[in-house]
């Protein structure tokens, strides 16, 4: 049975407090869902999944769960924004540490944001439509299938032959 959900910053307050142990059980209850989302957006492999949310809950509880303290916001809808952004760069991190930098084509860096994601689902990890569009919906709420379409055409405009025959 899940516990009641408790408001994130009464959740927030007792990570650091006497019942910190209880308020991760809590935490993990809550969000942890969240968190294996974002996780299984960056890792395809299930032992490189089991790891990097690993990595990511051993982050978040250090130093009494310093980084998670530091949401300042209003409520739980932001703070899941918020969290998911967290745990992304935290992937990232894992990532590197486990595989070295991985240098993103400079023409595709430029690229805002949602581009540069639809290019590592896409072309990167080669994703079906279908599941592209749904894992991108997790982190940019309302888009559509022609977005996604108008996204590839930017990639397209940018990438060199070269950079097509690496892919």
């Amino acid at each position: 049975s899940k516990m009641p959900q408790l408001p994130i910053e009464d959740l927030l307050r007792n990570l650091d407090s006497p019942d910190t142990e209880e308020a991760w059980t809590q935490f993990l209850s809550d969000y942890s869902a969240h968190i294996y989302q974002v996780v299984r957006r960056h890792e395809s492999d299930l032992d490189d999944i089991a790891d990097c949310f690993q990595f990511v809950c051993e982050r978040l509880i250090e130093n009494r769960s310093k980084r998670l303290r530091k949401f300042k916001g209003e409520g739980a809808a932001t703070f899941v924004t918020w969290l998911r952004a967290v745990v992304r760069n935290l992937c990232i991190d894992w990532h590197r540490q486990k595989f070295g930098r991985h240098r993103q084509f400079r023409s595709i860096s430029r690229l805002p944001v949602f581009d540069q994601e639809v290019f590592r689902l896409a072309y990167e990890r080669a994703t079906p439509p279908e599941e592209c569009l749904r894992l991108l919906a997790a982190e940019f709420p309302n888009i559509s299938a022609k977005q996604v379409n108008e996204s590839r055409a930017r990639i397209e405009e940018v990438l060199t032959v070269q950079q097509r025959w690496l892919l």
